[in-house]
């Protein structure tokens, strides 16, 4: 995406957020009891509370919640079980609550079993509450260990009334689009006319919902307009009765926030760059000889996990070795396919890293467009259509440098991206925290992390290790070689809640600065030493609680304290707690706070429903 480009993801962002709403404290009445109960039969539990003091969070610390009945390997089954136990049934205060019969997922850990919260009208029919859902997680064992909700508990009219048609909801959203290229247009004429003939051909599709606001139901549609050229992706709701549209928010993630403007198994030769390069030296002095691998055919760049695309002719086409079988390109005569291989051993690397550490293993093959020429000084990922779009760069100006793909921590970002849409539920973050989430997890764990993973595997070859003195000084940047000298965001940084701006790659800071803290403490604690097993191992346990916590949280609405919380409960699971004060004193001094405690009002007991 170019400078106007990214003006463009601003306006079409999510809209800024309010101050983050204080946790309530467990509720009195009949729910609180039902809670003392539970908590009385199970002391090892900890609970964090939503702002109408329902159960956001159950977890175990020590022991399971629930293993009595015997698994069967019916993880649905075992899921529904354990919520129709009376403990659990009225604690979490499912009376009256309807949800579908669940969707199991097998995940490294053991289990994940999501439910999607419905509301039957009069006349029969079922409609989704937005953003109400129930995760139960278990180990592969069956006992689960961690329960989260968002399901909404407000009484609901069941009488629908007068909606507008699914065609209507969509002609409001593309009419609300219009209104946006409008104002892309004052500063970007060319691009807004682009952009007006793509939507004149773009698909559409439209779910008639119930959405809670302020403790009432409303019907809306949720609208997802696809344009294929130039790519865009946009959610908006549609209020049903009036045809309003009050939400929009881009669903491509991409690297830049707006204020930047910016063979089997056989081992086959091949020129590439190992590190992200130094600016002061040439390019051409940084190649090294080294292979690809894990390439079923080895004529053709691609696997079970990545199709690389380079292109030709004004077409793009599979990348294919040379006539001598090599992949030996020069990096300026044929630097499509240069940049190609440069990229599947830095993606592949990295998702061969995280399917070994904890991320799930199936997924479709990523399709990787290299150098794309319609996105300038940007690149991002297009999770509907599964591919990542590279591109060139402006070189001038505030723009990129003109061959961002030198850049590895870019790619890597983008892959970040993937990861998230691979393990988390529902295959994304929502929400404006979970898309700052996103944009984090894009930098800590894509960038940061295995930047200096590669270091550790290949800075022997290169003359660049890492060390623990490394990593403590590391300025910790974010694509410094395409944007320099600064880069396009720093994750060592002093923000907390306070700077949030409602741009999902301004907040993306203030996780981002505290997940980088906690990677930074866990590489440099004092059992960590700078010989190479002991660093890789604090890296790898990192990543492993990491990609656990993207599992663990909600599937709908996900908040910076969802986050906290799915980390704490990762490292209990999988390192027996022993990284919980980090995490909790890197996440508290960014204002991330427990959904524990006397943060506000306790609400008077049970709410009724109708």
């Amino acid at each position: 995406m170019n400078i106007i480009e990214s003006k463009l993801h601003h306006v079409f962002g999510p809209t800024p957020a309010k101050r983050p709403v204080a946790f309530s404290r467990k509720p009195s009445g009949l729910l609180g009891q039902a809670i003392d109960q539970l908590v009385n039969r199970n002391p090892e539990l900890e609970l964090e509370f939503d702002r109408t003091g329902h159960v956001r969070h159950l977890v175990a610390t020590k022991q399971t919640l629930f293993s009595g009945a015997t698994f069967t390997g019916d993880a649905r089954a075992h899921a529904a079980a354990f919520l129709a136990t009376a403990p659990v049934f009225k604690a979490l205060d499912l009376e009256g609550i309807e949800l579908d019969e669940g969707e199991s997922e097998a995940l490294p850990y053991g289990h994940r079993v999501d439910y999607k919260q419905f509301i039957t009208l009069k006349c029969g029919r079922k409609l989704r509450v937005r953003n109400g859902s129930i995760g139960v997680h278990m180990n592969s064992k069956g006992d689960v260990f961690s329960v989260n909700s968002t399901l909404k508990v407000f009484p609901a009219r069941k009488v629908l009334g007068k909606v507008i048609s699914e065609e209507a909801a969509k002609e409001a959203a593309k009419k609300h689009m219009e209104s946006l290229i409008a104002k892309i247009g004052k500063d970007a004429k060319q691009f807004a006319r682009e952009l007006t003939g793509g939507l004149q051909t773009c698909s559409a599709k439209a779910e008639l919902v119930l959405s809670e606001h302020e403790g009432r139901f409303d019907p809306v549609y949720e609208v997802e307009l696809s344009i294929c050229e130039p790519r865009q992706l946009m959610q908006m709701l549609v209020k049903a009765r009036t045809g309003e549209v009050v939400y929009h928010e881009s669903k491509l993630h991409f690297s830049i926030a707006n204020q930047r403007t910016q063979v089997g198994l056989n081992r086959i030769a091949a020129k590439t760059l190992l590190r992200i390069p130094d600016p002061k030296v040439s390019v051409a002095k940084q190649v090294v000889d080294h292979y690809v691998e894990d390439l079923p055919d080895a004529t053709t760049l691609k696997n079970h996990r990545l199709v690389m695309l380079v292109r030709k002719n004004r077409k793009w086409v599979e990348v294919k070795a040379k006539a001598d079988g090599t992949y030996n390109f020069d990096s300026v005569k044929e630097k499509d396919e240069f940049a190609a291989v440069v990229t599947f051993i830095a993606l592949n690397t990295q998702l061969v890293w995280m399917e070994k550490l904890g991320m799930k293993t199936k997924y479709e093959p990523l399709k990787v467009y290299m150098n794309d020429p319609s996105v300038r000084d940007n690149a991002y990922l297009d999770p509907e259509n599964w591919e990542v779009h590279i591109g060139i760069g402006s070189g001038i100006g505030a723009g990129l440098v003109q061959d961002i793909f030198l850049d590895l921590g870019v790619s890597w970002h983008e892959n970040g991206h993937g990861i998230v849409t691979i393990q988390a539920p529902g295959k994304d973050l929502p929400g404006n925290e979970g898309g700052a989430i996103h944009e984090a997890t894009g930098d800590v764990l894509g960038q940061i992390l295995v930047s200096y993973l590669f270091r550790l595997k290949f800075g022997g070859l290169i003359n660049y290790p890492v060390s623990r003195s490394d990593i403590k000084v590391d300025p910790r940047i974010i694509g410094a070689y395409a944007l320099p000298p600064d880069g396009i965001r720093k994750q060592r940084n002093g923000k907390t809640v306070r700077d949030k701006t409602g741009e999902v790659h301004d907040d993306g800071e203030i996780v981002g600065g505290a997940l980088a803290d906690l990677l930074e403490a866990m590489a440099t604690g004092a059992d960590v030493t700078d010989d190479g097993a002991k660093l890789e191992a604090a890296l790898e346990n990192y990543a492993r609680i990491y990609l656990m916590a993207l599992a663990l949280v909600p599937a709908s609405r996900v908040t910076f304290r969802d986050l906290r919380r799915a980390l704490i409960t990762a490292d209990q699971q999988l390192l027996n707690g022993a990284n919980r004060s980090a995490i909790e004193s890197n996440f508290d001094k960014r204002g991330i706070t427990s959904g524990q405690g006397n943060t506000a009002g306790a609400p008077g007991g049970r709410r009724r429903r109708r």
